[in-house]
């Protein structure tokens, strides 16, 4: 029998039961059970090659355990064991992609890494879905709905699905650390043999201390996204469709889209502080990188490398935003040459494909002054991604770890 037989076959006793209600959860429904039989088949010989092999399906819900029952599970009872089914392949952890030390070679290490994106966003979106199903009763927005002509004709609040722009925003954080860590995995442990991933683990684990030879090569002799360089160019642009990509498989629990974003407004400074040591040389509580920027101080090709990198991202795929922070000496701005080249690079910045550029025209020694005399610099303000802010009202650890931003001058 031919597997269009077969499907058709399942598909007319699924019609005749009441466990699924529509062809769109039938073929939903019929594509899991394929998945579930296959895999299950895969598992036998898994089993039989590996005597210590162990499922990671709960054993009531592999498929020999309930769909090679001769007498089937039906009606009422087939619909409350499929929702329980769902609940638990949901929340299954996988181990497979939790050990670097497991992995032969890097793409299967980059793969794994991306199997880890997709489940935490999955994690993400639909804690925010549960959330949004309680919006109405924590609270309803009547006198906003009030004001938006979509939700008045529907008769719906702006947390029922009133407005017909219903997005969520997804906000990805850190895209320079994630290319500059893989890909220095990638150079030093698979491409050069430099180090093993033991030896990378155990000088993570201690902060790089008694490890500062290896944290040195990690910083200056693997390339950093933000310079132009075609291969941290190339992972950094696949980390962000990847992420991109997986963001907008999903809709919200209001119905509405949900929409990939790429900044980190000060989250650069508290991810920091809860951040250990990382594979491209980061210690431990330093501050991460802003924006779609590079990690600070370490593009070294100045802001044409930096934009250079950036305008390779598709930022068509980033409809709730994104932001390339860009700190400029104020001698790069000085006189008529330096503003017309400033106006130069912002128009190169639109003209490649870039979405949004904040700027600071500004000096370290004028915020370390700040630092030390904050009464006479109470309106002395600086960008943040969205907003301005003003200095002397940062942390002290935030305002370290701004000052430590290299500051370009045009090249």
């Amino acid at each position: 029998m031919s597997i269009t037989s077969v499907i058709k076959s399942i598909q007319d006793i699924m019609r005749k039961d009441a466990g699924v209600d529509g062809d769109a959860q039938r073929i939903t429904q019929l594509g899991w059970m394929l998945f579930l039989k296959i895999f299950d088949d895969r598992e036998k010989e898994y089993e039989a090659l590996d005597p210590d092999y162990r499922s990671v399906i709960p054993e009531q819900y592999r498929w020999r355990n309930w769909a090679e029952d001769p007498e089937g599970i039906t009606g009422e009872a087939l619909h409350d064991f499929i929702t329980q089914l769902f609940r638990a392949l949901r929340n299954l952890e996988f181990s497979s992609t939790d050990d670097p030390r497991g992995f032969a070679t890097f793409d299967a290490l980059l793969d794994a890494y991306e199997t880890q994106i997709a489940y935490l966003l999955d994690r993400y979106i639909t804690t925010i879905a549960a959330y949004e199903r309680r919006w109405m009763r924590i609270n309803p927005s009547p006198l906003l709905a009030g004001t938006l002509a979509d939700c008045l004709p529907r008769g719906r609040d702006v947390g029922e699905a009133g407005p017909v722009y219903n997005s969520v925003g997804c906000v990805g954080a850190e895209l320079a650390n994630a290319c500059d860590s893989l890909l220095a995995i990638k150079r030093v442990v698979f491409d050069e043999g430099r180090l093993t991933m033991e030896e990378l683990l155990a000088a993570l684990d201690a902060d790089f201390v008694g490890h500062e030879p290896m944290r040195q090569y990690l910083l200056h002799r693997v390339p950093k996204w933000g310079n132009g360089d075609p291969e941290a160019d190339a992972l950094g642009k696949r980390i962000a469709d990847h992420y991109c990509r997986t963001v907008h498989g999903y809709t919200n629990a209001r119905g509405g889209r949900c929409q990939a974003a790429l900044f980190t407004l000060t989250a650069q400074f508290t991810f920091g502080a809860l951040t250990p040591a990382l594979p491209d040389g980061r210690r431990s509580r330093e501050a991460l990188a802003p924006g779609v920027g590079a990690h600070p101080g370490r593009d070294l090709n100045g802001a044409t490398g930096l934009i250079e990198s950036v305008t390779g991202l598709d930022f068509c795929e980033t409809p709730n935003g994104a932001v390339l922070d860009l700190t400029l000496h104020p001698s790069a701005v000085r006189g008529e040459e330096g503003l017309q080249a400033f106006v130069d690079l912002i128009q190169t910045f639109l003209s490649e494909g870039g979405y949004a550029l904040q700027v600071n025209v500004i000096d370290a020694e004028t915020l370390r002054e700040a630092q030390r005399n904050p009464e006479q610099y109470a309106t002395l303000q600086i960008r943040v991604t969205g907003w301005s802010v003003f200095f002397v009202t940062l942390s002290r650890f935030e305002q370290d770890q701004f000052i430590a931003r290299l500051a370009h001058r045009m090249n």
